[in-house]
């Protein structure tokens, strides 16, 4: 089962009633009805539960025919404009945006990794507002991996605030933030990231929240092929597995050693890992338990 956000501007030329009808065109099954009232410009909003596998001929019907009123048999036009249908069960569907946020006068760009349709919307998350509707173009396709991306450009939304963005069928990404100060805590929460990544180490919930955990991995280690054993206790645990690595080691130790040569001053001693307060800045401290 999934349900379906259906979004749409409609106006008529005349006061009058039609019938908004989705239905499955290869057993002629109605699969939704609403009726609705249309004159002046307004935006439809409605949920839709398909409860079906799927409908491989699905059809978006609009019944327009007399509806009992005068005005219905006269001369008229009726107008849909941005149609929208999100797929709200499943949100989060591969569009990609920036995680951690947009700056308010950078570039911003959205990228959709198939086809969903000509039109994307920007999201207010407190308000539901739509504040900024863009093209679905730019079309990229990577022959490697057998993917079309296509681009959403919202650079003009600088207000401050917490967005989404949904594309015309079935997307909506993750919830992002626009506002100056969205990289702020980046490089330390890098740096807390290997914390958390220590082996060998009891890790609190004062330093790490919910993810604390046990000192772990004690036992001497076996050299394969052979009966040697060492000790191979302490360092980072690899990837989000326990893998311990010297090639991945050292390559983030030249990054965190690059890092503080270039801007010392940029790094404290305040990160709330348990070497704070030591008088030594964190970064080498964190640094020091992976290469000791």
């Amino acid at each position: 089962d999934n349900n379906y956000l259906i979004v749409f501007d409609i106006e008529s030329s005349v006061s009058r009633n039609v019938e908004l009808v989705l239905k499955n065109v290869d057993n002629g099954e109605i699969l939704y009805s609403q009726p609705i009232a249309i004159g002046e410009n307004k935006q439809i909003r409605f949920d839709f539960k398909m409860e079906k596998e799927t409908a491989w001929n699905g059809e978006f019907l609009l019944k327009v025919g007399y509806d009992g009123q005068e005005a219905s048999s006269s001369f008229h036009t009726i107008t849909i404009r941005n149609l929208n249908i999100v797929n709200i069960s499943n949100p989060d569907t591969n569009i990609k945006v920036n995680h951690i946020g947009y700056r308010i006068n950078d570039q911003k760009q959205v990228v959709f990794p198939y086809s969903q349709g000509d039109l994307f919307n920007v999201i207010d998350v407190n308000t539901g507002a739509i504040v900024y509707t863009g093209a679905i173009k730019n079309k990229v396709t990577n022959a490697m991996t057998g993917e079309s991306n296509f681009i959403g450009d919202f650079t003009n939304v600088m207000t401050p605030g917490k967005y989404r963005v949904e594309s015309q069928i079935c997307g909506t990404s993750y919830e992002f933030e626009i506002g100056d100060h969205v990289y702020k805590t980046v490089a330390t929460d890098l740096l807390k990231m290997l914390t958390v990544q220590r082996c060998g180490y009891e890790l609190l919930p004062e330093y790490i929240g919910d993810l604390a955990h046990s000192s772990c991995h004690h036992a001497d280690a076996l050299i394969y092929g052979t009966d040697q054993v060492v000790n191979v206790t302490g360092g980072w645990h690899d990837a989000g597995d326990y893998g311990r690595y010297v090639e991945t080691g050292t390559k983030t130790l030249s990054d965190l050693f690059f890092g503080y040569l270039a801007n010392p001053s940029y790094f404290g001693d305040d990160l709330a890992i348990p070497e704070s307060g030591n008088g030594s800045t964190d970064i080498l401290d964190e640094a020091r338990y992976e290469l000791e």
